[in-house]
């Protein structure tokens, strides 16, 4: 009969109003039953948005833990009461990369065997008869000779690029040796082209006109597609001056921004190192170069694979004679070998374990965001600020859509498809590795099935020297691997 009356509910109704806000905050208004008061559900309302807390970063330190000094908006106070937490970098041991002109020999070297094993496939002989019409293992009157030069310098332009860019022998040596060294560099420059035009002239009068568009085809679609996707992503190339390599002269940094090709122009073998950025629109910037990067090596190992395969495997056949019989089915596997370990080792080789590392580091801070309904907050929905860095959890709403942040922190733009891509590919920092490793473990997988069902003694050959390049890639993904997975276990 007490609490109904409207004296005592007007007592407490205002008991609560009049009260202090920490004593809100606090605690719930109470009836003397034990009853909540009428005040419930906007002491929650305050309680809620008291849990956000108050916005407290620090910049980065040498411990690697990175997070931001946000400023409170006056157009967005709310931003102001959210706590960031900060991001903490793993440190990898330090790694030696591989040395440029191991992986080009190497490179030459698998090429040039699978040149032999395509040409085994083509000209084998029943060489094992003892009347037989060949005592060799293979139709070497049949191979055109100029074909097979011309195959070699093309297989070898990525070494002699190298040689001739990159390779620089004139500091401290003597003058002997300096000397030697312009004095090759003047015969590779002369000779190289000598040669292949020599060699061109013999295969243009043995060939059809046709057939001999072919050497030059690849030529012509690499410059197309390169001219076509630099045209496109001309503005995302673009990065902050201090983002630039080292090793890029001084006063080429006095430009705002710089181009992604103008880098890898002057630094071949650069890779980018994460810095933490003082502000949302660096982080997306970095991100949007990073990403960019990304993509670039991806483009040049797809080409320069495709390149690859077109003239080691592709070119002994379509130059093979009309009366040759050969196994398509084989011919086609080596084609595919090619392509793709030549793709994974041009792959490993642009994307070490620190490039890795730099993507996932960089991805941390970005963040994503999750469309969700408005029924699914269960906080309120903050207008979204593009100055503003979110914790996780977070609810906002911009463009009339709801979004959640997904990563400890979020920098990225609520419903651009491009950095939720980067941070669901990245956020993970064995995702990458782990989905090369899968794919280089099933491609084994398959050349030893191969392996045990063709016993002749050319496919037991071509499998077993293509599943030694094999074991060579999986291996080094592993390795990488089980050093990442080490690192990101540990607790920080």
């Amino acid at each position: 009969t007490l609490i109904s009356t409207p004296s005592f509910r007007s007592q407490l109704t205002g008991n609560c109003k009049t009260g202090s806000h920490k004593h809100i905050i606090g605690q719930e208004c109470t009836m003397p039953s034990g009853r909540r008061g009428p005040g419930r559900q906007h002491v929650s309302r305050i309680t809620s948005l008291s849990k956000i807390g108050a916005a407290t970063t620090s910049a980065c330190s040498k411990s690697r833990n990175c997070s931001l000094n946000l400023q409170p908006s006056d157009h967005h106070p709310l931003t102001a009461l959210i706590t960031i937490h900060p991001v903490k970098h793993h440190v990898l041991p330090n790694m030696p990369g591989e040395n440029r002109l191991v992986f080009e020999l190497m490179l030459l070297g698998y090429l040039l065997m699978t040149l032999f094993l395509q040409y085994v496939n083509l000209y084998r002989t029943v060489w094992w008869l003892p009347y037989g019409p060949s005592t060799y293992a293979l139709n070497f009157y049949l191979m055109d000779c100029y074909l097979i030069l011309f195959i070699v310098l093309v297989s070898g332009w990525r070494l002699i690029a190298f040689y001739l860019t990159e390779t620089d022998m004139s500091k401290n040596l003597s003058n002997v040796v300096y000397y030697c060294d312009k004095l090759l560099r003047s015969v590779v420059i002369v000779g190289l082209p000598t040669a292949l035009v020599w060699v061109l002239w013999h295969i243009y009068h043995q060939q059809p006109v046709l057939i001999n568009l072919f050497l030059c085809y690849p030529v012509l679609f690499v410059v197309s597609v390169d001219a076509l996707t630099n045209e496109n992503s001309k503005d995302e190339s673009k990065i902050p001056a201090e983002l630039a390599p080292e090793s890029v002269p001084q006063h080429r940094k006095t430009r705002e921004r710089f181009s992604l090709e103008t880098i890898h122009r002057l630094t071949s073998t650069w890779y980018p190192q994460h810095k933490c950025q003082q502000s949302t629109s660096a982080s997306r910037q970095e991100a949007d170069f990073l990403r960019h990067d990304f993509n670039r090596r991806i483009k040049v190992a797809f080409l320069n694979s495709l390149i690859c395969a077109y003239y080691v495997g592709f070119m002994p056949v379509w130059f093979a004679q009309k009366f040759l019989h050969y196994d398509a089915y084989w011919v086609f596997l080596v084609i595919c070998c090619i392509w793709f370990n030549s793709f994974m080792l041009l792959l490993t080789h642009l994307m070490p374990v620190s490039y890795c590392d730099t993507l996932h580091q960089c991805a941390q801070h970005l963040g994503s965001w999750k469309q969700i309904s408005s029924s699914q907050c269960d906080g309120p929905q903050i207008t979204w600020s593009d100055m503003a860095i979110w914790p996780q959890g977070v609810c906002v709403r911009t463009n009339k859509l709801s979004y959640r942040a997904e990563g400890i922190q979020n920098t990225a733009i609520p419903g651009n498809v491009s950095h939720s891509r980067f941070y669901f590919m990245f956020h993970n920092g064995l995702r990458f590795y782990n989905c090369l490793t899968i794919i280089q473990a099933l491609v084994v997988f398959y050349q030893l099935t191969v392996l045990i069902r063709f016993p002749y003694w050319n496919q037991v050959l071509i499998i077993a020297l293509l599943l030694f390049a094999n074991y060579y890639i999986l291996f080094r993904l592993l390795r990488d691997r089980h050093i990442m997975s080490k690192v990101y276990s540990r607790k920080l």
